[in-house]
């Protein structure tokens, strides 16, 4: 390791420890803050989250699975990563609109708290080619059930494990959505994802 990527590892650790004590104070003086699990297995997955939480910085939010070496990479719809052997974030900020691919070694999980995201008429744009995709309801549902309004716009969507929903064919090969989940979807044409409770 050299010296440059040592003192990287150093301020990121300093830098962790004191936006978990930033969080500890919140989370006393904030009583309504929630907490989500989501088990990342080994190999690639794709995640999300309906907590918007209180680390908003992908890499510091990442950090647990950093540093135990669980996690290999992770990657946004657009190509971006973090690369946790250099100190890398190409990504910035963690989106609660946004699904990420994630690579890890073993199974692992996160726990990301804050606040969870307000969903009531909640207006996510899904626009016309690949997307990930968040999930934010805090249970499951039937995948045809939550893209009804979008699904004449829907060429495919597809889970972490290879499962696909092509709404053409009628054909759900996913099942549910789930919480902690995140998806990839390709739309002919760019559309309004409108949420209810």
């Amino acid at each position: 390791m050299t010296q440059s990527s040592l003192k990287h590892q150093f301020i990121s650790v300093l830098f962790f420890i004191l936006v978990s004590l930033q969080s500890m104070a919140f989370a006393q003086e904030n009583d309504t803050i929630q907490c989500q699990t989501i088990i990342l297995p080994e190999g690639w997955f794709m995640f999300s989250s309906y907590i918007s939480p209180v680390q908003t910085n992908l890499y510091d939010l990442l950090y647990s699975l950093i540093s135990d070496g669980s996690m290999i990479l992770v990657k946004d719809e657009n190509g971006a990563a973090i690369l946790p052997e250099w100190g890398w974030n190409g990504i910035g900020y963690f989106s609660n609109f946004k699904g990420y691919q994630i690579k890890m070694s073993v199974e692992d999980s996160l726990e990301i708290c804050g606040d969870k995201i307000d969903i009531v008429d909640l207006q996510v744009q899904i626009l016309s080619g690949w997307s990930f995709l968040s999930y934010l309801h805090d249970y499951e549902e039937e995948v045809d059930v939550f893209f009804e309004d979008v699904s004449t716009s829907i060429l495919i969507v597809k889970d972490f494990s290879g499962g696909v929903y092509l709404p053409e064919y009628n054909y759900n090969g996913i099942g549910n959505l789930e919480p902690g989940n995140g998806y990839q979807i390709k739309m002919n044409s760019s559309q309004t994802l409108i949420y209810s409770n």
